[in-house]
């Protein structure tokens, strides 16, 4: 009987092992479907999420050439006209300055001339000895003085007034760059 015993302890024993295969078979049959389920189901994912990427990625290039091209287009505009302004101010400048430079030079003359007149008037006087020619003569003298000190009072705020546009211009040209 003891034989017996060992025989059917290894059959049952066996048995057990069989059963145990079996379902540890079955357990990884389980788990390799459940792996294969869920490695689908993450190529899948990221399939969809690198299309997503590529189209995001393309519709921001889109818009950055896009963007690109109307800077551009805005920032050749403002350089042309700050360009023409520039020159367009120099040449105002050019042009006031030789203005002023001609009513420095009409400015010192009638000084001249205005001195010259004074001594002759002067000399008249003197010569005369009747004080109301004079005086109406150096009243004339002196109008005529202060005519040519209100051109020279305009050409010289035509000029300030041209540098100031000149200097609002230049800071408006640096603040661009």
């Amino acid at each position: 009987m003891p034989y017996k015993s060992a025989v059917e302890t290894d059959a049952d024993v066996l048995a057990e092992r069989e059963a145990e295969y079996t379902q540890l078979k079955h357990a990884l049959h389980l788990a390799q479907a459940d792996r294969q389920h869920y490695i689908e189901e993450m190529q899948s994912a990221m399939s969809k999420m690198k299309k997503t990427i590529e189209k995001l990625e393309a519709e921001r290039n889109e818009l950055l050439d896009q963007i690109s091209i109307v800077d551009s287009k805005i920032n050749q505009a403002k350089d042309q006209r700050t360009c023409e302004d520039l020159a367009n101010l120099a040449d105002n400048k050019d042009w006031l300055q030789q203005q002023i430079a001609q009513e420095k030079a009409k400015h010192v003359e009638l000084d001249v001339k205005t001195r010259e007149l004074e001594k002759n008037l002067w000399s008249l006087i003197h010569t005369a000895g009747t004080n109301q020619g004079a005086q109406e003569a150096m009243d004339k003298l002196r109008k005529k003085q202060a005519c040519l000190e209100g051109r020279v009072v305009h050409a010289l705020k035509t000029y300030n007034d041209a540098l100031g546009k000149n200097m609002r211009k230049t800071c408006s040209i640096l603040s661009l760059l």
